[in-house]
C-alpha cells in the first residue's frame, strides 16, 4: 500500500475510534440515570400503594366509628326501654303478692266485710298481672350480623351476646305461671264464678270459693311464682344499669 493512502486510512479510522470511546465512556452514566429513574418510579408506586392504603384505613376507621356510635346509640335506647319494663314488670309481679295476701288472710269471718269490688281487684292482680316482655330487637340484629364486634370493650360484648339467654329465663318464668294459670288454676275453681269480667256481677257467691283450701294453694303457688320472677327481674335490673354505664362509657369513649 502507498504511504499516502495509509495515512489517509489512519486518518479516517481515527474520528471513528474517538466516538466509540466517547460512547463507552458515557454508557456507565446513561445506566446510573436508567437506575436511578426506576428507582425513584418504584418509590412513587411504593409511597402511592401506602397512602392509599391509609387513606383507606382512615376512611374505614370512620365509617367503623359511625356504625359503632348508631350501634351504641340504638342500644342505649332499647335497653332505657328494657330498664322502664322490668320496672313494670316488677310492680305488677308485687302487686300479685299483695292481692294474694290479703286473698289468703280472709276467712269466714271477715270476708263478709270486705267490699266486692275491692275482692275483684284483688283476684285480678293475682291471678292475671299484665306483664310485657322487654325489647330485644336492636341487640338481636347486631348479634345475627356480627356487629358486637365494632364494641370496643371484650366485657360489654360479652353481658350483650349472652343477655337473650338471661331474658328468657324470666320469659320462662312467666310462661309457666301463665300456663298454670289458664290450664290448672282457672279449671280448678272455675273462672266464671271467681272473677267475673263485670266487676257488678261480684256476688256473695265468691266468698266461698275464696275460702277453698284449693283456692288458696293455687294462689300461693302463683305467689311462689311471683316470688322467683321478682328475683330475676331485679338481677336484670342490675345488669341493664351495669350495660348501659358501659355502653355510655363506650359512645364517650
Amino acid at each position: 500500500m502507498p504511504a499516502c493512502s495509509l495515512s489517509f486510512a489512519i486518518l479516517v479510522a481515527l474520528p471513528v475510534d474517538r466516538q466509540t470511546a466517547t460512547a463507552t465512556m458515557s454508557a456507565p452514566k446513561a445506566n446510573r440515570d436508567t437506575i436511578n429513574q426506576a428507582l425513584v418510579e418504584v418509590a412513587i408506586i411504593t409511597v402511592s400503594i401506602l397512602l392509599a392504603f391509609a387513606l383507606e384505613r382512615w376512611w374505614d376507621a370512620i365509617v367503623d366509628s359511625r356504625s359503632r356510635n348508631e350501634l351504641v346509640v340504638s342500644l342505649i335506647q332499647e335497653f332505657e326501654a328494657t330498664e322502664a319494663e322490668l320496672q313494670n314488670a316488677l310492680e305488677m309481679h308485687q302487686k300479685r303478692q299483695v292481692s294474694v295476701s290479703a286473698l289468703s288472710a280472709l276467712d269466714a269471718a271477715t270476708i263478709v266485710n270486705v267490699d266486692p269490688a275491692k275482692i275483684s281487684e284483688h283476684w285480678y292482680w293475682a291471678v292475671t298481672p299484665d306483664v310485657n316482655y322487654p325489647p330485644t330487637g336492636a341487640l338481636l340484629a347486631a348479634i345475627n350480623a356480627n356487629r358486637l364486634t365494632l364494641l370496643g370493650s371484650p366485657g360489654l360484648r360479652s353481658s350483650l351476646a349472652g343477655w337473650p339467654n338471661r331474658l328468657e329465663d324470666l320469659r320462662q318464668t312467666e310462661r309457666v305461671l301463665a300456663d298454670y294459670t289458664s290450664q290448672t288454676f282457672w279449671p280448678s275453681v272455675s273462672a266464671d264464678v271467681v272473677i267475673p269480667l263485670n266487676r257488678e256481677r261480684i256476688g256473695r257467691e265468691t266468698d266461698a270459693v275464696i275460702l277453698l283450701p284449693a283456692t288458696k294453694n293455687h294462689l300461693n303457688l302463683l305467689s311462689l311464682g311471683s316470688a322467683v320472677a321478682i328475683d330475676q327481674i331485679m338481677k336484670l335490673q342490675q345488669e341493664v344499669i351495669e350495660i348501659l354505664r358501659q355502653l355510655r362509657d363506650e359512645l364517650e369513649g
